[in-house]
This record gives structure tokens, sequence and C-alpha cells, in this order.
């Protein structure tokens, strides 16, 4: 019989595949640790006729989410943002045409949970089209010392107006 010949590395045979194995590793966890988003903020679960919030408690160009309950047992999300300087955004978080599918806050947009696309804001005086489209409506708000205000009657009102005909346009086709 033949004997089996064992082979013998040293680590001076061996360090140069060491030594790549570690790069290829921490350029992996670097890409990694780079394309993972931030954390999204909890969304506030909204038990008052009003909502409140000091605008101090807005980060820059960070949606924060809000649920809030409509009359018939169904909860509808919107967002609050500080744009740019002092101005702020309010708007519920997902358009008429995808609204089933929600959306995700992604860095400084709204990203649609069908299309996976930013969403842009109607303006507050822009009309909505009248079908269903990829803009979340805008919700007006009051500003007073320090305080943002949105008001329950105000969020009821225009999702019955804009996204209650679309979610009816939607059970046909259920």
């Amino acid at each position: 019989m033949a004997r089996k010949k064992h082979l013998k590395l040293t680590w001076r045979e061996v360090w140069p595949v060491w030594l790549t194995m570690g790069i290829l590793a921490a350029l992996g966890a670097g890409g990694l640790w780079l394309y993972t988003p931030a954390r999204s903020r909890p969304t506030i679960q909204v038990a008052t006729e009003d909502v409140s919030l000091s605008i101090a408690t807005l980060d820059a160009d960070r949606a924060q989410l809000f649920s809030y309950p409509l009359s018939n047992a169904t909860k509808v999300q919107f967002f609050m943002r500080k744009l740019s300087g002092t101005r702020l955004q309010v708007a519920f978080a997902s358009c008429r045409r995808c609204y089933r599918s929600g959306s995700f806050p992604l860095d400084s947009q709204m990203i649609c949970g069908r299309c996976n696309e930013a969403m842009e804001v109607a303006g507050q005086s822009e009309t909505p089209a009248p079908d269903s489209d990829c803009r979340p409506i805008a919700i007006p708000y009051e500003e007073a010392n320090g305080r943002v205000v949105v008001r329950g009657q105000v969020v009821r009102d225009l999702f019955d107006r804009w996204y209650r005909p679309a979610l009816a346009g939607l059970e046909r086709y259920r």
C-alpha cells in the first residue's frame, strides 16, 4: 500500500488567503451597514380627537407616522414632518391608488408600499385629480405657540371625500 501524503501548510503560505477573506468580510459588513435603512420612528396611536404636537419634537426631513381611529373601527395613517426651516408637511400616509398597500418612510420621503416609489404630496392649494392617483392628500393644520394641531374632524372629512370613494371603487374588483 502507498502511504498518504499529508499537506503541511505554514502561516507563511496561508496568510494571503486569510487576508483576502478578512478584507472581503470587512467590505461585506461595511456594505450591509451602508445600505440598511435607518430604523423608522414608531407609529403614534392617536387616542384624542385632535393631534397636538410640539414642532421641536419633529426631526428635519423625517416623517412621524400617526394612526387615527375613524368612527367605523377603521384606522387611517397620516404623517407629519418638518421640511426646510419651519415649513411643515402633514398628509395621509398612503396614496388613493395603492391605499391598502400602505407606505413607509425612507430617508426624507414616503415610499408607496405597492409601487416602491417616492410619493409626491399634493399641495395645500392643489385640487387632487378626480380619479385615484399615487399622490397622498395634504391635511390642513394649525400652528400656534410652537405647536402643530391637526383636527380630527378635518382628517375624517378629507378621508371621506378623497379616500372612501377610491376604496369603494377597489371593492368592486375584489
